[in-house]
């Protein structure tokens, strides 16, 4: 017996998932050979779902005040701050990600260490 994926896809609003699940369904048992193991459904609502995404996230036609773009513009164009390790590590016990943190030193290390040394060379060119 082959193992086999239904995948139905709806791009209109005429078109129903269900029924092509139906469908699809139906000629498995119909054709013994066929064993359904995982269905996939792709419906018009992940389209609509994936739009409004994209219009919240957009950057081009952003909906916000000049006044607040530019603000936004100028915190862009300011120095980053260092990282301060033991206030980092006193938020974490404060947050009680601790738990979700085996070793917070190493994991400080591992993600920040670059990252801290771009925010030291912007605070070099504060200084210029």
């Amino acid at each position: 017996m082959k193992k086999v994926a239904i995948y139905c896809r709806v791009s209109t609003e005429e078109q129903d998932a269900d029924k092509q699940e139906y469908i699809c369904k139906r000629y498995c048992e119909a054709n013994e050979e066929f064993e359904v193991y995982k269905i996939y459904k792709d419906v018009l609502a992940n389209r609509e779902l994936l739009q409004l995404n994209h219009d919240l996230i957009q950057l081009r036609e952003v909906n916000i005040s000049r006044n607040t773009k530019m603000i936004l513009a100028n915190q862009v164009k300011q120095p980053i701050n260092r990282l301060l390790k033991h206030k980092f590590l006193q938020l974490v016990l404060e947050d009680k990600m601790n738990a979700g943190l085996k070793n917070p030193d190493y994991w400080l290390k591992e993600n920040f260490t670059h990252i801290d040394a771009f925010a030291s060379e912007t605070q070099d060119l504060k200084g210029n």
